[in-house]
């Protein structure tokens, strides 16, 4: 293993975190003051160009931080086995966890909020989109 892949990981992994971070920034300014649940969900329901940007660029810094990982546990294998080792092990629920994470926004959220429109399931799909919307900071 070089330390050139070490290296393009890295800094892919900073410009994608740059990016995030101006998307982020951008949504904060656009959405205001998200104090209440109400006004959370009216800018969720919007579901705008910025909001899934920013979700499926999340999901990138963590393939990307995956793949960062992987490679720092080849490249220091040699050197430090046991930390190494132990680097490497909370990565694939690191991954999987920020996967769901990050993914549900822009897969489940949307049919929730299609749900919204349904009798039958208003309630329930409310209960779940205090749950799962991430900018309302109790779920």
């Amino acid at each position: 293993m070089n330390t050139r892949s070490v290296s393009v990981l890295s800094l892919t992994c900073l410009l994608f975190t740059i990016l995030w971070l101006a998307f982020l920034i951008v949504g904060m300014i656009t959405a205001g003051e998200l104090n209440t649940f109400e006004k959370t969900l009216a800018y969720v329901s919007k579901l705008d160009t910025v909001f899934y940007i920013t979700y499926v660029n999340a999901a990138l810094i963590t393939v990307n931080a995956v793949m960062l990982f992987a490679t720092l546990y080849i490249y220091y294998k040699p050197v430090a086995l046991e930390w190494a080792t132990i680097g490497i092990v909370f990565v694939p629920i690191y991954g999987a966890m920020n996967l769901v994470a990050y993914l549900s926004q822009i897969t489940i959220v949307p049919r929730l909020l299609q749900l919204q429109s349904t009798p039958d399931y208003q309630a329930l799909s409310l209960f779940a989109l205090h749950q799962v919307i991430q900018q309302w900071p109790i779920s």
